[in-house]
């Protein structure tokens, strides 16, 4: 298992997962744009991440928040399955980063 010890690390890490989990939901700089702001907005621990569904007012776009406790992103597309298929992939890229966290007892 890996040790990631800094923001860098877990940036490239995260983009590498984002890959594996949604090869077709962004391009390669979309990608490591949204890896670098999961990187710089992650902490290790607490509560499990989690999707929630918002429709921001008055357009009424529909939105899908990935949070743990307090937002960490929103991801917001034309399609809603397509916001909710990207945000179930953030989360799982995010799950992965904390069990390699844990494994590796690191902090960022």
């Amino acid at each position: 298992m890996s040790q990631i010890r800094s923001k860098m690390e877990a940036e490239s890490w995260l983009a590498e997962k984002l890959r594996e989990e949604g090869p077709d939901l962004w391009k390669d700089r979309q990608r490591e744009e949204l890896a670098r702001k999961l990187a710089q907005d992650y902490r290790p621990g607490g509560p499990k991440w989690r999707v929630e569904e918002w429709t921001q007012r008055p357009e009424g776009v529909s939105v899908c928040v990935v949070t743990r406790g307090g937002v960490l992103g929103i991801h917001s597309v034309d399609d809603p399955k397509e916001a909710r298929r990207k945000a179930d992939a953030i989360v799982r890229a995010l799950e992965a980063l904390d069990d390699q966290m844990r494994g590796s007892r690191q902090t960022l």
